[in-house]
């Protein structure tokens, strides 16, 4: 497996600390892999580490990759992708119409957005509130890419 991410987003390496521990508790090895250029991103580098799975920081990196593999000219080649996993982050496509539907962890924009309110609310009506932050965990769940 392996975790495909920008450099420097802050949120990603709190979302790579829970995929490789869960990672970890299910013995599969994973490895990041850094993504500078999503217009240089080369896919042999998932072809020769032999992955078979690829989680994406965000859908935006998993549409990036899944464009990549399908114009792919080479038969051989295309085998060989068609057995790499890939998931996203974000399940735009559940939110999206027109969007290729792809396998992805989906939430709940709402949940979090009303929550977000009730902070912001309690902290300007308690101007003695001074935490520096709330951490709080939402449920997740997977949006599944429908059967080609």
């Amino acid at each position: 497996m392996c975790f495909l991410t920008y450099e420097n987003v802050e949120c990603s390496l709190r979302r790579f600390e829970g995929f490789k521990k869960v990672c970890d508790e299910n013995g599969v090895n994973a490895e990041t892999f850094i993504v500078k250029d999503k217009k240089t991103l080369d896919i042999n580098y998932f072809l020769e580490n032999k992955f078979d799975g690829i989680f994406c920081f965000n859908d935006e990196i998993a549409y990036n990759l899944l464009y990549k593999f399908d114009v792919v000219e080479d038969t051989y080649l295309e085998e060989q992708l068609k057995n790499i996993k890939i998931i996203g982050y974000d399940a735009l496509a559940h939110r999206i119409r027109g969007l290729k539907r792809i396998t992805s962890i989906n939430f709940n924009y709402h949940e979090i957005a009303k929550k977000a309110i009730e902070i912001i609310q309690r902290r300007v009506l308690n101007s003695e509130d001074n935490s520096p932050f709330e951490k709080i965990c939402f449920d997740v769940s997977l949006y599944l890419k429908k059967k080609d």
